[in-house]
């Protein structure tokens, strides 16, 4: 199992014992224009037992988390050291400690994803999933993502997921809409910064993946997007080339999106290219999605929401297009807010997570259970006890 990081916040200096670490600020609203790639060690926060709710959270801005470790990386786009190590690991059955330890940023997390996904045992998965979460998020909140999305998808026997890649971007704390304004800036700004992680693994595919020499893993790689992380999304697949697409994702899960009902019209150059990317793509929506409902009205007025209404032109959609309508599902799993706001459904749906885990195993979207199909569109799916 291996979990990474990858992120554009800013980075701080934190003190642990005698020495000073560098950590993603827990507190910051604002993103820098290149990213850092951090391994996931564990949330573990240093004990709030006795200590007022203001102090706690000072001490977490001075007091390491020991949840991550920023990797130094190299700028360029040279995975020739990870295609040496692999081969040498493939040949003589382990590689040499040296090698290994000058391996930097991407580099390593490239290696230790495949060295994961190749190790698996026969006849189980052991699949990626990228995270993109939505917005007004803390670094403190992205932690506990990581925690729960690892409860939900690496634990469960059910999930063919092992590994874990989230993509954390800066979320403003600030009272709605100005945390809607706020990150809908950082989530676009973000968007750049994926794009160049994206080149690089492009890279590291002709690099290295294309060699006969190293093994097919033989495992896939998903990608989930939350809320305002659609919007991330978009702005990278916007920067994208469409003669440089290669079809690298499995499933592409949309959950709850904050984007325009259009993102998938040719002439909009972002979803549409996404359909290039992936063997599947799911939408799952909530019509009444009342956070979406204040996303339509402040600030995306005459364009409804992609999470709620679903795809404009929905007959004339890519055939890797579904949709999955989760408007009659309960919220079992939540809090109060989470069963006012029907928002967040793969956290507090039992039965959304039962369709996200059959959509990452492949199962065809008719024949994952509990699924009603649309009486006008083949394409169209309800969920939940009480289809109408």
């Amino acid at each position: 199992m291996a979990i990474f990081i990858i992120s554009n916040r800013e980075i701080s200096q934190v003190k642990e014992g005698n020495k000073t670490l560098s950590k993603f600020c827990f507190e910051s609203q604002t993103g820098t224009s290149s990213f850092r790639i951090a391994k996931y060690l564990g949330y573990q926060p240093p004990s709030a037992e006795g200590m007022h709710k203001k102090e706690y959270k000072k001490l977490l801005k001075t007091h390491s988390d020991s949840a991550h470790e920023i990797l130094s990386d190299y700028f360029d786009y040279d995975y020739l050291p990870v295609k040496e190590v692999l081969l040498e690991l493939k040949h003589k059955g382990k590689a040499s400690p040296d090698k290994l330890n000058r391996l930097r940023g991407s580099q390593r997390m490239f290696y230790e994803f495949y060295s994961s996904m190749l190790e698996t045992s026969a006849g189980k998965r052991g699949d990626l999933l990228v995270f993109i979460h939505g917005y007004s998020y803390t670094f403190s909140d992205e932690l506990e993502a990581i925690e729960t999305l690892k409860r939900q998808y690496i634990d469960n026997p059910d999930s063919p997921v092992q590994n874990l890649l989230l993509l954390s971007w800066p979320g403003s704390k600030s009272l709605f809409p100005y945390t809607y304004i706020d990150d809908k800036r950082n989530s676009i700004d973000a968007g750049m910064v994926f794009y160049k992680m994206m080149l690089k693994y492009n890279e590291f595919i002709k690099q290295v993946l294309a060699d006969p020499e190293l093994d097919f893993c033989g495992q896939r790689i998903h990608l989930m997007a939350h809320s305002m992380g659609n919007r991330l999304l978009r702005s990278a697949l916007i920067c994208m080339k469409s003669s440089s697409i290669m079809k690298v994702l499995d499933q592409v899960m949309l959950l709850n999106s904050d984007i325009s009902v259009n993102s998938f019209d040719k002439e909009d150059e972002s979803l549409y290219k996404l359909t290039k990317l992936a063997n599947r793509i799911s939408v799952y929506i909530h019509k009444s999605d009342d956070v979406l409902s204040i996303s339509t009205l402040s600030k995306n007025i005459l364009s409804p929401r992609l999470g709620k209404y679903g795809p404009a032109g929905i007959n004339n959609l890519p055939d890797n297009v579904v949709i999955v309508d989760c408007s009659h599902t309960k919220n079992d799993l939540g809090s109060k807010l989470h069963d006012i706001a029907d928002h967040w459904g793969y956290l507090t749906s039992t039965e959304v997570q039962r369709d996200i885990l059959a959509t990452l195993r492949g199962e065809h979207e008719e024949l994952i259970a509990h699924r009603n199909i649309h009486k006008k569109h083949d394409r169209y799916f309800r969920i939940g006890e009480s289809q109408a």
